[in-house]
């Protein structure tokens, strides 16, 4: 008896010290989010953000090399560029980024200048989504969440890339995480796209793969992975579009079984879930393209509470430090501190910096359907209609955005007459429209 009260009170104080978790911010923007960031030691950090502030926009590599002190600008690209997604560094001199316009980007200077590598990379990929690094010379960057599913791997510090093409198993893919050079996984859209977001597992180094869960949901797609420190306990994401619960996937016993757990806040609410993150004890948070905050769970996903913020929002990438200090990026980059309590409030509305209308005619459609977007910034693109049971997809259009409107014509007759969504998913934000098909 007294060890179980001696557990229980254990169990009381680590949910009273996780409840004084709070969000940081170390990198103050006024605009654009923080895609990615990487530590390459204790004290240097690498972040890339998309930067629209003041009327301007542009891309920028940004340094740390005090823990978040202070920070210097190494790059910056001006002008309306695609989203730059994902960063990891070798040395305080080479480093790459994964872009959604010109692939993968090598620097040997620091980041003064930066070299395209598309020329050199099989199949020459235009997008980037996830960077993984094993070791100083063992790479893999997967992409993208919008057109293609494969997985590339450099055994030389990027030198030389091989292709695994993992068209056959999935049909985009988004984030990667290796143990070793033979077993890892790699997630993104099922094939067929019908099934939704999906897991795959590899033991041999991609030879094969085993697809370990998937949603069963149309229009579902799995975002990114986290593994606790034990690497036994893995999350990853699904974004999803409203209406619809959301899900994330959750296994226990390092990805041999897996679970698809629903995210009990109301469908309307929480959407497009991107990051996601956990702490041992099972306190976590996630966030994505819904605004005003972010939702929290304090018994490893079961239950979950809205945090309404207008600063610590648009989660896309959290890391857990190996000195035990938990990190998070979305409309800055933030570390987790202890010293005061989160209190929930009700939910605020933010108004967005971006402009992005979807408008389709007509509604209901029988034939055709006329679709316009209109954007203010360039962007990769996935346009899909999912109907309302969410069990058939239909691709309709990806690819690129320019400034301004572009008008689609989609054939729509071979629909199934019901209720659809017609979804767009751009780099930073997505719109969901309501279809009847006649």
């Amino acid at each position: 008896m007294r060890q179980f009260l001696l557990l229980l009170i254990l169990n009381v104080l680590v949910l009273a010290v996780n409840a004084q978790n709070e969000w940081r911010a170390v990198y103050q923007s006024s605009g654009g989010r923080v895609d990615d960031f990487h530590f390459l030691n204790d004290s240097t950090i690498f972040l890339v953000r998309n930067a629209f502030e003041g009327g301007s926009s542009g891309k920028e590599l940004v340094r740390s090399r005090d823990r978040g002190a202070t920070f210097e600008r190494l790059t910056y690209w001006p002008g309306f560029t695609m989203s730059y997604r994902s960063i990891k560094f070798i040395n305080d001199s080479t480093g790459f980024i994964g872009t959604l316009t010109k692939g993968l980007l090598k620097t040997a200077d620091g980041g003064s200048t930066w070299d395209s590598l598309y020329l050199i990379m099989p199949q020459q990929p235009e997008a980037i989504c996830g960077l993984f690094k094993l070791n100083n010379y063992v790479y893999y960057a997967v992409g993208d969440y919008a057109s293609h599913a494969r997985l590339y791997k450099t055994a030389d510090a990027g030198q030389s890339w091989t292709l695994i093409d993992m068209s056959t198993h999935a049909t985009t893919l988004v984030d990667c995480y290796f143990y070793n050079e033979y077993e890892g996984y790699v997630v993104g859209k099922a094939l067929p796209a019908d099934s939704g977001a999906v897991v795959l597992y590899t033991a041999d180094g991609g030879q094969s793969w085993t697809r370990k869960i998937w949603s069963g949901r149309a229009g579902d797609l799995s975002w990114k992975i986290f593994l606790t420190p034990d690497k036994q306990t893995i999350y990853t994401s699904i974004q999803n579009f409203p209406p619809g619960l959301s899900y994330f996937f959750k296994s226990t016993d390092a990805g041999q079984t897996w679970v698809k757990k629903v995210i009990n806040l109301p469908s309307d609410s929480v959407y497009m879930v991107q990051g996601i993150g956990f702490t041992e004890a099972g306190v976590g948070w996630a966030a994505g393209h819904f605004f005003g905050g972010y939702i929290r769970t304090m018994d490893g996903g079961d239950n979950w509470q809205y945090i309404s913020s207008t600063n610590v929002m648009y989660f896309n990438r959290f890391y857990r430090h190996t000195d035990g200090s938990f990190w998070g990026s979305g409309n800055s980059l933030y570390e987790l501190s202890f010293d005061s309590v989160i209190v929930p409030t009700s939910t605020a509305t933010v108004q967005s910096d971006e402009k992005l209308f979807l408008n389709a005619y007509p509604n209901p459609v029988n034939d055709q359907l006329d679709i316009t977007i209109d954007i203010d910034r360039r962007s990769r693109f996935n346009l899909y209609a999912v109907n309302v049971q969410a069990n058939s997809y239909h691709s309709i259009e990806n690819g690129s955005l320019d400034v301004g409107k572009k008008a689609i014509k989609a054939d729509v007759s071979s629909w199934k007459p019901g209720i659809y969504f017609l979804v767009l998913e751009t780099d930073e934000f997505s719109r969901v429209v309501k279809l009847i098909k006649q």
